[in-house]
Formats: structure tokens, C-alpha cells, sequence
């Protein structure tokens, strides 16, 4: 399974060369975060998110000119998307994020980064999923057991509600 998200270029001060006063950018980092998020939300629809415990990921930058750009500085802009990604369900966790070398094309018409995450689906039929319902009474599954406690105290922890954005109430298995 791949998933293409569509963002706009990050912004200048989530460069880590950006010498800009730390308000500013926790403010633009939790924006283009929170924009992730939403924009990944929307490309899974209402499908349950697959929460890979490793995925590959793909970063395409499409810039308006042929001005020379850092593809190391391009690829460590991106962490406030990664962690969006991550707090969606796409991955247990960013760390599992595989970056794949990152791609710089030229379109100035419609300047953009995609990024293209492909992992492996969890079809193990040893495996049960382990449900999350919040206050709202929503239900989507957090975790494949059995999986390592670390993993799973790490996705039980950042489990949002894919429907509504409210943080997990009631965590159970269900077989």
C-alpha cells in the first residue's frame, strides 16, 4: 500500500540553518504539523490508519526556479511533517520512517513537496488487534499484538481518533 500527501514547501524557518526566535518557529512547526496531519487524514479517508512499524518514505521537492537547494537541509525541514504523519497513524512511531534519497524537480507553476510512504501491511493472522474508542465513541484499531511493550506504550500514548482528533479514552484487544 502507498500513500501520496500533497503539502506545500516547508517554510524557510523550519530549515534547521533558520535563525529565527524560538516562538516563531514552535509556531510554524506545530502549524505545518497540524496541516500534515490533516492533509494525511484526508487521503486515508475513513479507513483505519495502517500504523506501520517501518515504512519507506519518498520526499519530492517541486521548486518554482532552478535555484540550488541542500537536499540535507530539504530532507531535516521536514521532521514537523514526519511527526504529522506519525501523529495520524500512518506509523507507530517517525522513527520508523525510512527516507529514501530526496528527489528536487522544477515545477513553477504548482510549487509543492510529496511525499510517498509505502509500508508493509500487518496481515499475520497470529496477530489481534488492539482497539481505541474516545469520548465521542469512535473506534479504530491502535496496534497489532502481540508487538513490543515499547511499541505499544508508544502508540497507545499518541492514539488521536481518526474521525474527530480526541486523544484516546479506553484502550482494549479485541478478538
Amino acid at each position: 500500500m502507498k500513500i501520496l500527501i500533497t503539502l506545500p514547501l516547508p517554510l524557510a524557518e523550519l530549515s534547521p540553518n533558520a535563525r529565527v526566535f524560538w516562538a516563531k518557529k514552535a509556531k510554524i512547526t506545530k502549524a505545518y504539523r497540524e496541516y500534515t496531519w490533516a492533509e494525511t487524514k484526508k487521503r486515508l479517508g475513513r479507513s483505519d490508519p495502517p500504523r506501520w512499524a517501518e515504512a519507506t518514505v519518498q520526499a519530492t521537492f517541486y521548486y518554482p526556479t532552478a535555484h540550488k537547494h541542500d537536499r540535507d537541509n530539504a530532507l531535516a525541514s521536514l521532521k514537523a511533517a514526519f511527526d504529522g504523519i506519525a501523529d495520524a497513524g500512518v506509523v507507530e512511531n517517525d522513527a520508523g520512517l525510512i527516507h529514501l534519497p530526496v528527489k528536487m524537480e522544477i515545477d513553477r507553476d504548482r510549487p509543492r513537496l510529496e511525499l510517498v510512504i509505502e509500508g508493509k501491511d500487518d496481515t499475520d493472522p497470529d496477530k489481534t488487534p488492539c482497539h481505541a474508542s474516545c469520548k465521542n465513541g469512535h473506534r479504530w484499531v491502535v496496534a497489532m499484538l502481540p508487538m513490543p511493550v515499547s511499541k505499544f506504550a508508544t502508540a497507545a500514548e499518541s492514539a488521536h481518533c481518526p474521525e474527530c482528533g480526541e486523544k484516546a479514552k479506553h484502550i482494549f484487544e479485541t478478538t
